[in-house]
């Protein structure tokens, strides 16, 4: 498994066809516009799935990096759940998957 930045060059970029990121979106982490960055680099037809915990989820900027890529017909939303995150604690989470157009 390649493990990548993607402010940087992915490695063998061009073999890979979905991405998922997993854990990785959160506030002074990985921030909202990491999320347009990912489905640039995707092929047509391509997904892209990530979660967003509750954390996330209190930043609006997630959520509408999400709407304005769907808005400006460059993905459909193809998978979208919210559950159970880390059940003992109580926490949520939500699972998309974006299918670039």
């Amino acid at each position: 498994m390649n493990k990548g930045d993607f402010n940087e060059p992915l490695p063998a970029a061009d073999d890979y066809v979905n991405y998922a990121a997993i854990g990785v979106f959160s506030p002074g982490h990985g921030m909202p516009d990491l999320i347009g960055t990912v489905v640039e680099k995707l092929p047509s037809g391509g997904c892209f799935g990530f979660s967003l915990n509750d954390h996330a989820l209190q930043d609006p900027g997630y959520e509408r990096a999400i709407d304005d890529l769907v808005r400006v017909g460059q993905v459909e939303l193809a998978f979208e759940e919210y559950g159970d995150h880390l059940t003992g604690l109580g926490s949520k989470s939500k699972i998309c998957v974006l299918r670039k157009l």
